[in-house]
């Protein structure tokens, strides 16, 4: 190609030159940025999940008196829910996903318990309520760590899973069935 080329009405053009700028200075495209980013992914996901599902399936008086009613159904299953989300939104593995929804469900319930204990005044006959509360929290903590980090491994995998179909689904075609040429 020639160094110069001619318009149509003979003027002469400077040769095209693509050319990618770098990147500029201001922050944009660091690298170190995402480690934060990357660490709390999938949390606010499965913590809001978990904290919505609590509030809604869980009794307030089975979380009043958990030592008595035993309640463990309803409490795993929004950690597991909940997990599954903190899961699916995270990019990492599946190690990371688990740690990350056993925490999500942990905090989830412990709000949920300490909002409900916050608003309902419970007398506390011949126990001591500092006692009663970590065991409660101790309590919730072995239902929702087992549950949150089960449910986050099945998103993890559920994300994998998707993102392979859809790495599959952009390949191009290059064999048709039925064309055999």
């Amino acid at each position: 190609m020639p160094e110069t080329r001619r318009g149509g009405d003979g003027a002469v053009f400077p040769p095209f030159r693509y050319e990618v700028p770098e990147p500029s200075s201001n922050g944009h495209r660091r690298r170190d940025r995402g480690r934060i980013r990357d660490a709390v992914r999938g949390v606010p996901a499965g913590l809001f999940l978990t904290v919505f599902l609590a509030t809604s399936i869980v009794p307030r008086l089975s979380l009043l008196n958990l030592a008595f009613f035993n309640p463990w159904q309803r409490p795993v299953i929004a950690t597991g829910v909940g997990g599954v989300a903190a899961g699916a939104s995270r990019r990492g593995g599946w190690a990371s996903a688990c740690v990350v929804g056993a925490l999500c469900g942990i905090a989830g319930l412990w709000l949920v318990y300490g909002v409900t204990r916050a608003q309902n005044p419970v007398l506390f006959v011949d126990r001591d309520p500092v006692r009663v509360i970590l065991s409660d929290m101790a309590r919730l903590s072995a239902y929702a760590a087992p549950a949150g980090a089960v449910g986050a491994a099945a998103g993890a995998f559920v994300r994998r899973f998707v993102m392979k179909r859809r790495s599959r689904d952009r390949e191009p075609i290059t064999h048709l069935p039925g064309f055999d040429a």
